[in-house]
């Protein structure tokens, strides 16, 4: 992947740091609290020995809450990546195709939480991962173009 820090990749780079700096800020957090949930078996905000029965209207919520919470500062960082033109478009495909697949992977056990484990667990680490990368070029970039 190389990343282009030519001049046309200075339309944006106030926006570009403030962008990639919330990107991998979101994801960090979120990792953090993803960490945390694992390590005390907490699940839907109730640790495991105090675990009631959740409704299915709390997975709907959680599973509408979590991502918009995750999409809406990745569809920001992509499209200043894009705007500024600092990865090639067949490389932003890829970036936003994994992350979509994470982001629905990680959004179907919220869902249903009768599916594997696996989906959101890999969903979370990848987005997590996909977001502080994408954010961390940004930052870069923005910030080399300041």
């Amino acid at each position: 992947m190389s990343v282009q820090t030519s001049s046309v990749a200075s339309l944006l780079p106030v926006t570009g740091v403030t962008a990639g700096y919330f990107g991998v800020v979101t994801a960090v957090l979120a990792m953090r609290v993803g960490l945390n949930r694992l390590n005390t078996t907490t699940f839907y905000g109730l640790p495991k020995a105090e675990k009631k029965e959740v409704d299915a209207h709390v997975h709907k919520e959680r599973a509408h809450g979590n991502t918009v919470e995750w999409t809406s500062p990745f569809l920001f960082v992509l499209a200043s990546l894009e705007l500024n033109k600092v990865l090639p478009t067949k490389q932003l495909a890829i970036i936003a195709g994994i992350f979509t697949l994470a982001r629905t992977s990680h959004t179907l056990h919220l869902a249903r939480p009768s599916l594997p484990v696996i989906f959101r667990l890999a969903g979370f680490l990848t987005q997590a991962a996909v977001l502080a990368g994408a954010g961390a070029v940004l930052l870069y970039t923005g910030l080399k173009n300041l």
